[in-house]
């Protein structure tokens, strides 16, 4: 399997992740089922989530340490869905450092999250069996 497959993989994962992990539940009046007559944005196509692939990459995501699951999460759930690709911008190195070291008490140098992000993304191959 080669390493742009992979991508696809944690880019489906990612997208199930958004959709099961955002909200534990809804209120219990019907206030959650309203839904605004006015669109604000255009709708874009909804690409289907294979949910058997991700959760064999949540099984590997869990397996790997936290310094090193956390921001691999992160990147790919909630930065990559605001930028595609490219080098990290620095705000949201400095970002993610905060909230994990508040969060999760993982310290990790602001310079070392990238490759971090690297190092978490070569585990969860290794866990899914790709290299």
């Amino acid at each position: 399997m080669e390493q742009s497959n992979f991508f696809d993989r944690l880019e489906n994962w990612a997208r199930w992740a958004r959709d099961h992990h955002g909200s534990v539940g809804h209120c219990l009046s019907i206030e959650h089922r309203y839904r605004s007559p006015q669109v604000w944005y255009p709708e874009q196509p909804k690409t289907e989530v294979d949910g058997r692939d991700a959760w064999l990459v949540e099984r590997a995501m869990r397996s790997i340490p936290l310094d090193y699951q956390k921001p691999l999460a992160m990147y790919w759930v909630e930065f990559r869905a605001k930028k595609q690709s490219g080098k990290i911008p620095a705000e949201i190195v400095g970002m993610l450092s905060r909230f994990l070291a508040r969060r999760y008490l993982v310290v990790i140098n602001r310079a070392k999250i990238p490759e971090r992000i690297r190092d978490a993304e070569f585990m969860v191959m290794n866990r899914l069996g790709i290299l």
